[in-house]
């Protein structure tokens, strides 16, 4: 078997969800029959009512089917031309498909799941195509490890093969040497012992004489944002423009009924949120810094928004320096924040760098061991 069967139960998932979206109206409609009187014309209400879950499930309901039945019963090819690498997924005339540019393509990252976090053991991984940015599309999920390295070890060398034989001006020739791959673990605790620098990591590693400098530059907005913070953070500028240009003018021309400070409290509660929102994201924007390794010295520097910070230990007191990891958890959700720790710990036991990926950092703590001649266990 070529993919791991758990895989699958999203998709289980999924066909569940869809089957009950669909059988919500129609127990409303049939509640609707029942519960009106004889006298009220039925039809007109049935079509208003089929009409309006219609509308609203439909797109929800072929989405989910959509995906669902692709990750069941989808077959899976790899399409490499002079402009793309492409992985499309197919079922009948169901057809997903996953591009990464060539142009973009800095290599393939093999993430291994296992660990103590998902208390998982088996010969399965997943495999990323990361780009020069560091963005990472997904291109497997959970196949066999076999399948995943000869993918990795062949793909490159496919596509020096096809960009080399391109007639098309727009493309240019990639060497299989130009792509590199790399191992990454999903598990937030199994921390990596990492020699070479992650596939579109900005951070730099340069030498100054005796010294190792290690730069970290700002992440800039769309780096330091996900996908789901964006969406939040428009919807929260969204409903505030909404406030502003409505309620405001309302409560300021004295038309909206009630208590006036009900309006404005609920004005100066969204502006607050909306500011807190907004400060964040761009003290996330902005957070930089500096590691600078000496023959007898350590030294931190980290700069954002509201100060800076600066720290610096001596080579003889230094027992280690490495990746550590803060677990969070809530009534709703657990995340996990990595950040550089180094004993003995000082007094005021800072979080160091906890703004970069867990990759980014077992890349900068190896560098500074190798430097330090410090045990990496």
């Amino acid at each position: 078997m070529l993919c791991f069967p758990f895989v699958k139960v999203p998709a289980f998932i999924g066909l569940v969800f869809t089957l009950f979206l669909m059988l919500v109206p129609c127990g409303f409609v049939g509640l609707l029959c029942f519960m009106l009187p004889p006298e009220v014309p039925m039809m007109p209400m049935l079509l208003v009512a089929g009409g309006f879950f219609l509308v609203l499930f439909l797109p929800i309901i072929a989405y989910v089917l959509w995906k669902s039945l692709l990750i069941l019963l989808g077959a899976k090819r790899i399409v490499i031309d002079d402009q793309s690498l492409r992985v499309v997924t197919q079922f009948g005339p169901l057809r997903s498909t996953v591009k990464c540019q060539l142009s973009e393509l800095g290599g393939f990252r093999i993430e291994d799941p296992q660990g103590q976090r998902y208390q998982i053991n088996f010969e399965y991984s997943n495999l990323w195509a990361v780009q020069h940015g560091g963005r990472a599309v997904p291109l497997l999920r959970m196949f066999a490890n076999e399948i995943v390295a000869q993918l990795v070890e062949e793909l490159p060398h496919k596509i020096e093969q096809v960009t080399g034989k391109s007639r098309n001006p727009g493309s240019r020739a990639i060497q299989a040497g130009d792509l590199t791959a790399e191992l990454s673990a999903a598990d937030p605790f199994r921390i990596q012992d990492r020699n070479a620098k992650p596939i579109g990591s900005e951070i730099s590693v340069e030498a100054e004489g005796q010294d190792l400098l290690i730069n970290i530059p700002a992440l800039g907005f769309r780096k330091s944002t996900s996908r789901i913070s964006a969406f939040v953070c428009f919807g929260f500028l969204f409903c505030e423009l909404f406030v502003l240009a409505v309620l405001v003018p309302a409560l300021l021309a004295g038309k909206v009924g009630g208590q006036p400070a009900a309006g404005w409290l609920m004005v100066a509660v969204f502006t607050v949120v909306v500011v807190g929102m907004l400060l964040y994201r761009v003290n996330a924007a902005i957070q930089c810094g500096a590691v600078r390794v000496r023959p007898d010295s350590l030294s931190f520097r980290e700069h954002a928004l509201f100060g800076k910070q600066h720290q610096e230990w001596k080579r003889e007191a230094i027992e280690s320096v490495r990746v550590e990891v803060e677990e969070y958890r809530t009534s709703e959700s657990i995340s996990f924040e990595h950040f550089i720790s180094v004993k003995p710990v000082s007094e005021s036991e800072r979080q160091w760098f906890s703004h970069l990926a867990k990759d980014d950092l077992e890349w900068m703590v190896a560098s500074i061991q190798k430097h330090l001649d410090l045990d990496a266990s």
